[in-house]
């Protein structure tokens, strides 16, 4: 009796383990795993995407000019948590870059940092300062920059020149410049040389420098007359550009606590201009564009900035394109409570790319 109860256990045990090693039946009652992404996703192919996220393994170093205004600031702020993340072909190495005139830009953006990116700082490595009425003094510091943003004109302020860069004596002075407004700015000087020596300078500047891409804000105050001298002055430098025009008046967003948190307010309309563009009339497009009405339009700077960081994550850098921007409606969407907020630049940015998928 116990050689049958023995003999049957066997048996037992090895039909187990063969049917452990059989393909496994399909259970009908399991249904397959499907992964939930509890972020944002992605709508747009990433063969639409043509900027610096295309390749990111690329690393792409970006500088701003006029950084200690808002809206450079925003623009420095939105660029330096892109570098911190990977697939946004941002370069973190002393980048980006802020170039300016004087050390109170560096005071300007630190103030701006703390208060709208969660107590970021940046240190003195990603500041330059330079004399901007010297070509070279600024191609210098571009040897090694490959995409820029800059504005058509700037907010200007008289400072002195800071001590141990390119004064002549304690009393040098100079022009600061920011984009586009400091708030707080004592004494804002209008100079419209001197805005037309800022501009032509830095696209000379880029031109001796390794700069590939460049995105220009035109900013508030711009004449016609103005826009037609930037559109001549960018076609004529051989680099490709992306050029910002705002449908309505450029105001902050009305929230005083805004951070990157809150990101994009407010949905954007993007539609590219068209006209000519060519080394002979290099100015077509601006007739085509016609004079533009402000009335009762508001951009905010805040969603401009973000833009200008995603034009150059998005858009194809070996093509030139001019853009009129406009501002649709009111984004109500919040982040959720236990949010990983370390792995956005920027709230709602996605809203941006979707936005230029369509521009070549």
């Amino acid at each position: 009796m116990t050689m049958k109860v023995c003999h049957l256990l066997i048996c037992v045990l090895l039909s187990h383990y063969a049917n452990a090693f059989q393909a496994p039946r399909l259970q009908t009652s399991i249904q397959p795993h499907t992964y939930t992404h509890t972020r944002t996703k992605r709508t747009t192919s990433l063969s639409m995407v043509k900027g610096t996220a295309a390749t990111p393994i690329k690393k792409k170093t970006i500088a701003v000019f006029g950084a200690g205004g808002y809206l450079g600031g925003l623009t420095f702020g939105f660029l330096q948590r892109a570098s911190s993340l990977f697939g946004t072909g941002i370069s973190g190495t002393n980048s980006p870059r802020a170039i300016a005139a004087t050390s109170v830009t560096a005071d300007s953006v630190n103030r701006l940092l703390g208060k709208h990116f969660a107590l970021a700082q940046a240190s003195e490595n990603f500041f330059t300062l330079r004399d901007f009425t010297k070509v070279k003094s600024v191609a210098r510091t571009l040897q090694s920059v490959d995409g820029v943003v800059m504005g058509t004109k700037y907010q200007l302020e008289k400072r002195p020149v800071t001590m141990g860069t390119y004064e002549d004596s304690p009393n040098t002075k100079t022009m600061e410049f920011f984009l586009d407004e400091r708030y707080g700015t004592m004494n804002p000087v209008e100079d419209e040389e001197m805005d037309a020596v800022l501009f032509k300078n830095t696209v000379k500047a880029c031109m001796k420098g390794d700069v590939k891409h460049m995105v220009v804000i035109e900013t508030p105050s711009t004449t016609i007359e103005e826009r037609v001298t930037c559109a001549e002055i960018l076609e004529r430098s051989g680099i490709t550009y992306t050029y910002l025009i705002m449908d309505g008046e450029l105001v902050k967003c009305g929230d005083l606590n805004y951070n990157f948190e809150k990101g994009v307010q407010n949905t954007m309309r993007v539609k590219a201009v068209k006209g000519t563009r060519t080394q002979q009339n290099p100015a077509g497009w601006v007739s085509e564009l016609g004079e533009l009405s402000t009335d009762g339009h508001t951009v905010n700077r805040e969603d401009v900035a973000a833009l200008a960081v995603q034009c150059l994550l998005s858009l194809d850098w070996k093509s030139s394109r001019v853009l009129l921007i406009q501002s649709g409606d009111k984004i109500n969407a919040v982040p959720k409570k236990g949010y990983r907020m370390d792995k956005e630049w920027c709230y709602n940015s996605q809203l941006l790319e979707q936005t230029l998928a369509s521009i070549a």
